[in-house]
Parts: C-alpha cells; sequence; structure tokens
C-alpha cells in the first residue's frame, strides 16, 4: 500500500470509542453491532511513514441524524490498527485487499 490508497483502516474499538468525537467518523451504514471490538474508517493514507502511528483522511464524518460532511485528518497511532484493506476502484467489483500493520520493535 501506498499513499493517496483508499483504504479500510479497522481500528481498536475500545481505544476508538474513548473519544467523544469518534462516532462522528463512522458510517452509519455501516450498522455496526453496539461494542463492536473493530471500527472500520473510510479514507485516503496520508502518511505511512509515521514511526508512531498513520494519518488519514476520513471520507466524511456524520451527525447524529445521519447527514454526512467534509472528512478530516486523523492520526491513528500503530498499536490501535488492526489492519488495513485497500480498496480499490469501485468499477472494479470486490476489490479490496488486505495487509497488516508492520511489526515494530519496541
Amino acid at each position: 500500500m501506498k499513499e493517496g490508497d483508499h483504504v479500510e483502516l479497522i481500528v481498536d474499538g475500545g481505544w476508538f470509542k474513548r473519544f467523544p468525537w469518534s462516532r462522528q467518523l463512522i458510517d452509519p451504514d455501516t450498522r455496526l453491532a453496539v461494542g463492536a471490538s473493530a471500527i472500520p474508517i473510510y479514507g485516503s493514507l496520508l502518511d505511512l511513514k509515521h514511526p508512531y502511528g498513520v494519518i488519514v483522511q476520513t471520507d466524511g464524518t456524520w451527525d447524529a441524524k445521519g447527514n454526512k460532511h467534509g472528512g478530516l485528518e486523523a492520526f491513528i497511532p500503530w498499536s490501535q490498527v488492526i489492519g488495513i484493506l485497500k480498496i480499490g476502484a469501485e468499477s472494479e467489483p470486490a476489490s479490496k485487499s488486505f495487509g497488516f500493520k508492520p511489526q515494530r520493535k519496541h
């Protein structure tokens, strides 16, 4: 994967839900179960080289009524990233591929 790729970033749900704004980044169409252990965030990779995490430009934000608004840049620490799914062009059916974050020595 490279910068600019459109992805589904899978984030640890417990960590993510600690932030009051976190629900704004979850597309209501994903219909997550209450208490989901992993949260998908859709967006474009901006920086994969950051040593402590990944920066993503989200596809959007959603208000309490489910209305979509512009996206934002989000920094997600590597320790909270479960996986990254690359999403291909919409014209390519079933065009997802997956990858795992590189293991870093602590």
